[in-house]
């Protein structure tokens, strides 16, 4: 110590004001605590542990509900400006409460899927992975973009696609003028590759793949903005044929591709929106008729909707239509500052469908990284950001301050209430009461629910109880981490049914919750599956994230291990319902006594509806890693939600990812 400051790591929790007040006292000085002895009060310290924890994942959680995307969309760091990147996000996004960041890519990673189109002083794959692992260290989703589609050329030099494989081109034939200008005779701002060409998905979609890969991504951002040459007159290939249809064409073909590895698709909304009947143009809208596309692309895709100048209110419309959406400004803080007015507005205003589609704000940037870094850095120091003037840097920095002054929304009505029924019936598991407390925590702290615990099946019913003691009908989910056949007559089962199939409440079936009713049909059907053995018992279990964009997943890698008890499930079809997650079979033993599925699809988290109603089984819990450690702690959280109806998750099937 000797009058040196000493610094411990704040711990994730903070359980009483005078252990706070204790952690502040340890980690200052000795003389400037005898300084605070004498003149601070111990509201003081908690005010000074409050600045010390910052934008703790407490607050972050809030947030979300106000602002569930806060993000940035710039050029991919070149690798000389890894290390200047990763201190970035480390000690300017992080802070700020960003939790999206889109990377424009395109050709500027070592690509070994299509080496021809690889640059040799692009990222390395090493290089993506430190922004990965800082990425997620602080619950910042990463999304890569590649331009498909539109912007392939930029004046007169064509990007690598077109250089390398110049027939794929939709205009061949207009030439570059000697001095670029625009406008000029030919409209060429950018050329478009061919989308019936048929060697160009062969070509770009294997990019895509690896480089979600390699990103440990649930989302790729194709852009697909600013598409003037679509469907021209000479083209042998798509030459007449509806532009529209076209441009949906190519959405769709990209969207259904991501979908076979769970993937979700977002692109920029200007070529969907009429730019006659808006009066919005040829740049932030369409005037080449793609506009009727909006109707024909799937609803699972993410728009990013931008207006630089106006905060013009189309966000409503792609709401409306049935996409989620997000606002992008640039330059001119003012608009940006007026666009996230709108965007908490229309999320406090809206129908709970509604509200969902509205996602939040991303800052576009439309220099490179290096560039950007320099204006940021500048303008923050001098504090010279908060002028008029117009800058990505400034326009960034003016609204994630305002952002962060955003007020939390407030929960509607009363806390949610949880029904944990924890009977035992042959099978039982010490874990039961780690997770009960685990859970009970979690809704206290968060705010969001009350956890009540029974050992006996006993509320599991609608028929009032003697005593005035609470049943179905006063808790919006019910978990079952129980085993065997409980103790529920067949009015008390019919009962169990209808809360979640016709009263549109949740169920969360933890582990052993599938060695439960096993002789009971309509539990399995709505619960998805039943225990098979587990044939490998507690060990380094081999997981894949399936879905990671579904609650409680997305601050996972995609594969990791964890030491517990996993089934083996039967009578379970990928048909009926969403996988988050399951083992890895080429890491596993699949000779070992017991192994019965031939398919090697081991399941261990799905999510369905079932009638009107939510389910989720998780089968991690046996261990108490499962329950101690606060990345599987924010993972039992977020699921809560989703049963509670809180969080919006996909339940949509889909097929096993190759």
């Amino acid at each position: 110590m000797n009058g040196q400051s000493v610094s411990v790591p704040l711990p994730s929790r903070i359980v009483s004001i005078d252990a706070l007040c204790g952690l502040i006292m340890f980690t200052i000085s000795p003389a400037t605590l005898n300084l605070m002895k004498t003149n601070f009060t111990k509201t003081s310290l908690v005010c000074l542990a409050w600045l010390a924890v910052g934008w703790g994942p407490h607050a972050e959680d809030a947030l979300d509900s106000t602002l569930p995307v806060r993000g940035l969309c710039i050029a991919a760091p070149n690798p000389g400006q890894v290390d200047a990147f990763v201190k970035f996000i480390q000690e300017e996004l992080a802070p700020r409460a960003l939790n999206t960041l889109i990377l424009r890519v395109d050709y500027n990673y070592q690509y070994k899927s299509r080496p021809e189109l690889a640059s040799s002083s692009g990222l390395s794959q090493a290089d993506v992975k430190r922004l990965v692992e800082t990425s997620r260290t602080h619950h910042i989703r990463l999304i890569p973009q590649i331009n498909l589609l539109g912007h392939q050329s930029w004046q007169r030099s064509n990007g690598a696609l077109l250089r390398v494989y110049p027939e794929l081109d939709e205009t061949p034939w207009v030439k570059v003028p000697e001095k670029y200008v625009w406008p000029n005779p030919d409209g060429l701002y950018c050329r478009s590759y061919c989308p019936l060409h048929p060697k160009v998905h062969e070509i770009v979609l294997p990019l895509v793949d690896e480089i979600c890969d390699v990103f440990e991504t649930d989302a790729f951002h194709a852009g697909m903005d600013e598409v003037f040459y679509i469907g021209e007159a000479k083209c042998p290939r798509c030459g007449g044929k509806d532009k529209a249809e076209l441009f949906a064409g190519e959405v769709k073909k990209i969207r259904d591709h991501l979908q076979t590895r769970n993937r979700t698709l977002w692109i920029w909304g200007d070529r969907l929106l009429d730019g006659n009947t808006t009066g919005l143009g040829e740049w932030e809208a369409s005037l080449n008729d793609t506009h009727r596309a909006v109707d024909l692309i799937p609803k699972d895709v993410v728009i990013c909707d931008w207006h630089y100048e106006r905060a013009d209110l189309t966000a409503v419309f792609f709401a409306m239509k049935g996409f989620r959406v997000v606002t992008c400004p640039w330059t001119n803080p003012e608009t940006a500052l007026r666009q996230l007015r709108d965007m908490v507005e229309f999320r406090r205003q809206s129908a709970p469908a509604m509200k969902s589609r509205f996602q939040g704000m991303v800052q576009t940037v439309w220099s490179d990284a290096g560039s950007f870094l320099r204006d940021f850095y500048g303008h923050r120091k001098s504090d010279d950001y908060k002028s008029d003037q117009k800058s990505a840097a400034r326009c960034f920095l003016r609204l994630f301050d305002e952002i962060r002054t955003l007020k939390p929304e407030p929960i509607e009505g009363k806390k949610r209430q949880l029904l944990f029924i924890a009977e035992c019936k042959g099978y039982p598991h010490a874990a039961v009461s780690s997770a009960f407390s685990t859970l009970h925590r979690l809704g206290q702290e968060s705010g969001w629910w009350d956890t009540t615990l029974r050992t006996d099946s006993g509320p599991v019913t609608k028929k009032p109880l003697k005593w005035e003691a609470r049943n179905l009908n006063d808790f919006d989910a019910l978990v079952f981490f129980t085993d065997g056949d409980l103790s529920m007559d067949d009015r008390q089962k019919a009962d169990l049914l209808s809360f979640v199939r016709d009263d549109g409440k949740g169920f969360l079936g933890i582990h052993s919750a599938t060695i439960t009713f096993t002789s009971w049909p309509e539990y399995g059907q709505m619960i998805g599956g039943y225990f098979d053995g587990h044939p490998w018992g507690v060990f380094k279990a081999p997981m894949v994230v399936e879905s990671p964009g579904f609650p409680g997943l997305s601050h996972f890698p995609l594969s990791f291990s964890v030491q517990d008890e996993i089934y083996q499930i039967k009578d379970f079809s990928r048909d009926h319902l969403r996988v988050l997650l399951r083992l890895d079979e080429t890491k596993l033993d699949l000779n070992r006594n017991g192994v019965n599925r031939k398919d090697g699809d081991f399941a261990v988290a799905w999510a369905k509806t079932y009638g009107k109603g939510r389910v989720l089984y998780n089968g991690l819990g046996h261990t108490p890693e499962v329950w101690n450690r606060p990345d599987f702690q924010r993972m039992w959280k977020e699921m809560v939600l989703w049963t509670l109806g809180i969080r919006p998750g996909d339940t949509a099937s889909h097929p096993k990812p190759d």
